[in-house]
């Protein structure tokens, strides 16, 4: 008895304890929970709440950009060249993938837009910040507003932001010169050091890219209040955009219009000069596109048609196009001749329709008139430039050498950019016997110079090199 009592008094003892026990690791579990929620609460509270803040506005506030408008572009007499007019652009609006991915193909169908054009500009935009939309149409039809509109509450990814386009004179007028915009690049993007999103436009050729900076303006942004299904419930303060600054130019428009008119559906350039400032009243250059087509967003098709179209529209011929000059030059020559007195000033040669230099004939244009005289007869310095006599010129070039033409030529600016404040432009080419040696590893043949001395052979110039200016302005020329 005396050990069952003890037994039974031990587990008393025991079940005393128990609870005691329990308790104690009880406690100390609701102390780390404790713990745990405090680190967390402060986790939420101190360490990340700036992030959280952000999320919490960005999921309340929609921020749509206000694009801003490019500047005019205005003749000498302040008559407007290119202009703008109002569109509306869709906006893509990404905060949330699911719900994007959830509605594209609703969004295909409603706005017209092939599906797999949707899923290739979400592609091309995947490492832009989520909360960046991105404009998936940027000129919206009646039709594609009034769809937005009617599905706002069901599809609320979609929003509309009023835009500026570019408006150009019909008929390709000033095409060349002015540009056109077109939709930015990946690497344009990169460079503009976040100034440019996806869908923007800039100025791609033209005046509109050579002043693209001061054309283009900085855009604002508005801020809107959103419930839970996306729909707009209240403003805040909007930043609004500053427009792009216009620029005059020195074109005039009826000297613009008769250069184009006289051109008409001929390929070809003309270019008018103010010869004491050497301001440009007018370049024209044929054929030309429509920069209307570029406002928006030109077709692949369209653009494949324009790169292999033989007259080369996308050519402007009055700064790109390097021809040999022909009988302008005969001017190169004369003024060699009069300059260095080789041959002298009376200097006079006898013109029967051809003459022989190196043992090659070289006909004169008279030979082959089909009416009037074959020959020109004895002539001088002026009656050959009156007559365009080849074979004075070619007596002259023979007697002065290469190096004197190019020497000359290059006093003219041929060979060289005018520095005319457009992208792209050609130099030509005012050969050399240097010139040939370097790019053709061979001395330069005495019956070459024959040709260039009439303005064939080797030497090409741009239009614009060819007309007329002040010899202290031949590289200030400006639109």
């Amino acid at each position: 008895m005396l050990a069952r009592g003890v037994f039974v008094s031990y587990w008393f003892r025991n079940d005393n304890r128990l609870p005691q026990a329990r308790l104690a690791v009880a406690s100390y579990i609701i102390v780390g929970m404790i713990g745990v929620l405090l680190i967390g609460f402060w986790k939420l509270q101190v360490i990340d709440a700036d992030k959280y803040s952000s999320l919490a506005e960005r999921n309340r506030v929609r921020y749509i950009p206000v694009i801003a408008p490019r500047g005019r572009m205005l003749d000498r007499d302040g008559r407007v060249l290119v202009d703008n007019r109002p569109s509306f652009s869709v906006l893509l609006l990404r905060d949330e993938p699911a719900q994007v991915e959830k509605h594209l193909p609703a969004i295909s169908d409603g706005l017209g837009i092939p599906l797999e054009d949707l899923h290739g500009q979400l592609n091309n935009t995947k490492n832009l910040p989520k909360f960046q939309p991105i404009i998936i149409k940027p000129d919206a039809s009646p039709a594609d507003i009034a769809f937005i509109e009617s599905h706002r509450s069901d599809i609320p990814v979609l929003e509309m932001i009023s835009v500026s386009r570019r408006r150009y004179l019909q008929g390709g007028f000033l095409a060349h010169a002015a540009g056109y915009v077109g939709e930015v690049s990946e690497q344009q993007i990169e460079d503009s050091n976040g100034k440019l999103r996806p869908g923007d436009f800039a100025g791609k050729t033209g005046l509109e890219h050579q002043y693209n900076d001061l054309l283009q303006g900085t855009d604002g942004m508005r801020r809107v209040v959103v419930n839970s299904i996306g729909k707009e419930v209240d403003r805040l303060a909007t930043q609004e955009a500053i427009p792009g600054k216009q620029i005059q130019l020195s074109i005039d428009f009826d000297l613009q219009q008769i250069a184009e008119q006289s051109l008409g559906a001929r390929p070809g350039a003309v270019v008018a000069l103010d010869p004491r400032t050497g301001e440009v009243l007018a370049m024209a250059s044929h054929p030309a596109l429509d920069p209307n087509d570029f406002a928006v967003r030109i077709s692949g098709d369209d653009w494949k048609s324009l790169n292999e179209d033989r007259q080369k529209p996308l050519l402007n011929r009055a700064i790109q196009a390097q021809l040999a000059p022909g009988s302008v030059f005969k001017i190169v020559t004369a003024t060699a001749m009069l300059e260095d007195h080789v041959p002298p000033e009376n200097f006079t040669t006898f013109c029967p329709g051809y003459g022989t230099f190196y043992g090659r004939q070289f006909k004169c244009w008279v030979y082959s008139a089909k009416t009037g005289a074959r020959s020109h007869g004895v002539t001088n310095l002026h009656e050959a430039i009156l007559k365009s006599c080849d074979v004075f010129f070619y007596t002259v070039g023979m007697r002065l050498g290469i190096d004197r033409l190019s020497y000359y030529g290059s006093k003219f600016g041929l060979g060289h950019k005018t520095g005319i404040d457009l992208p792209s432009e050609e130099p030509g080419l005012m050969p050399s016997a240097e010139w040939v040696e370097r790019v053709f590893h061979r001395k330069w043949y005495p019956g070459e110079t024959i040709s260039v001395s009439t303005g064939q052979g080797a030497v090409t110039t741009t239009p614009l090199q060819l007309a007329p200016n002040d010899w202290r302005n031949r590289h200030g020329r400006r639109l």
